[in-house]
């Protein structure tokens, strides 16, 4: 059965065993969804600064669950302003 009539028949889909790399995304998605160049993702990769990654050959993967974790790690939380005074809520003229 070709590729194209896999697609078509939910039956075969379905008998279909998942792909290895469905847990996977390739830089270029990735930068789009972090906001960065492909070119970031290199240069984090060479600093080994940038989220986790897998290299077979060439091919440069990134595995998603462990995207979260390294993005949770730049979470801030913001500082709390003390409350204001009465005395800075008035007009001044």
């Amino acid at each position: 059965m070709t590729e194209a009539a896999l697609e078509q028949d939910p039956r075969a889909a379905a008998a279909r065993p998942p792909s290895v790399l469905a847990n996977w995304i390739d830089p270029e998605p990735l930068a789009a969804q972090l906001g960065v160049t492909t070119e970031t993702l290199r240069r984090w990769r060479r600093q080994r600064q940038g989220p986790p990654f897998s290299k077979v050959g060439r091919a440069v993967r990134y595995f998603v669950p462990g995207i979260e974790p390294w993005l949770r790690g730049f979470e801030q939380k913001p500082e709390r302003s003390r409350p204001r005074t009465m005395a800075e809520h008035r007009i001044r003229p």
